[in-house]
């Protein structure tokens, strides 16, 4: 591949490579954190658009949107977490089919 068409991850992997062992733990940890706090963000701020849609439609109802703001939340977290495990180096894909297998199945 050539240097021009690599991506800014492929790059970031490649710097990655080069640090000692202390500053990749470090990394991974403090890219969690951001992480953990971006999705808390995220979901505070949906939180707060689909409850002044409740109250502000009539056609909306306090039902549904607490089934927005679940869904929403549990999709935010999920993603977060799939996130997470990729920058710690867990192979996603066995885990990503079994959940689509389970989806099948079930």
């Amino acid at each position: 591949m050539d240097d021009k068409a690599k991506s800014a991850v492929d790059l970031l992997y490649e710097w990655l490579d080069t640090l000692p062992v202390t500053y990749r733990i470090l990394y991974i940890l403090v890219a969690t954190a951001v992480t953990i706090i971006i999705a808390k963000i995220v979901v505070k701020i949906a939180t707060h658009f689909i409850n002044k849609l409740v109250e502000e439609k009539e056609s909306v109802t306090s039902l549904m949107g607490g089934f927005m703001i679940n869904t929403i939340r549990v999709l935010i977290w999920i993603i977060a977490a799939v996130t997470v495990l990729g920058l710690w180096g867990i192979d996603l894909a066995p885990i990503l089919a079994g959940v689509g297998v389970s989806g099948i199945v079930f």
